[in-house]
């Protein structure tokens, strides 16, 4: 059995920023992993963090790269998790006799999922991600990821520079703006965004019925949340 874990990580439990290639030192992805590995500042500046991270390198559309970097891509995304945590989803894979398939953090699978699922023709899409301890602003631009930033300030600072990034990246139209909420109830964040709500008829019409999650000693129960829907298109994104 593979498993795919879906974390709902802290802001300071996931580093994901996108990066210029001609402002990196290293010009392949093996360099660019192993100064990661021996010190973070090398690669992304400013980090405070003491704890071990692990580290991985993709493309601005979320596929994982190797090799030379000129060239072949203007921009990367680089994303850390704490290696302990990693380390404690391994253990726990073990002891399932299952083996792990990735560890996919939520923001990530939501920006995987929009890349595929939602068309934006020729338009700059802002995607607002509320989750369940911070909030997350990504910026697609001809469905490429231009920009990733995380949260932990209220809601209002996260609406003021969504406007300032939607008045600079997309000055002749009206800013599209979708938002993917975690929780499957009405959350604050949609009556406080004018966009696309990513969430009950629309994400069914796009993902599809109802989930049965079958139990052993319980009857069995339907759900539409949005991240267990998130959770069946990865699985099959994974097959």
């Amino acid at each position: 059995m593979g498993l795919v874990l879906l974390p709902d990580c802290t802001v300071s439990d996931l580093y994901c920023n996108v990066h210029l290639v001609p402002n990196l030192r290293e010009s392949t992805v093996e360099g660019i992993l192993e100064s990661l590995a021996e010190e973070p500042r090398q690669v992304i500046g400013a980090w405070d963090e003491a704890r071990p991270f692990r580290w991985a390198v993709l493309d601005a559309t979320l596929k994982p790269v190797t090799g030379h970097l000129e060239g072949k891509h203007s921009q990367i995304i680089i994303l850390g998790m704490p290696a302990d945590y990693c380390s404690d989803c391994e253990l726990w894979t073990e002891r399932q006799d299952a083996t792990l398939l990735a560890i996919v953090p939520v923001p990530v699978a939501c920006l995987a999922w929009f890349l595929k699922r939602i068309p934006t023709q020729e338009r700059t899409a802002f995607l607002l991600l509320s989750l369940t301890s911070s909030l997350s602003l990504a910026v697609i631009q001809d469905r490429k990821i231009i920009l990733f930033r995380q949260y932990e300030e209220d809601f209002e600072s996260v609406r003021q520079e969504l406007a300032l990034l939607a008045k600079q990246l997309s000055p002749d139209k009206d800013p599209y703006v979708c938002v993917w909420s975690w929780s499957s109830d009405e959350d604050p964040v949609y009556s406080e965004v004018q966009g696309l709500q990513l969430t009950g008829s629309i994400l069914q019409q796009i993902e599809g019925g109802d989930i049965t999650i079958q139990r052993q000693r319980a009857p069995s129960v339907t759900t539409r949340s949005p991240v267990a829907l998130l959770s069946r298109w990865l699985a099959h994104e994974f097959k």
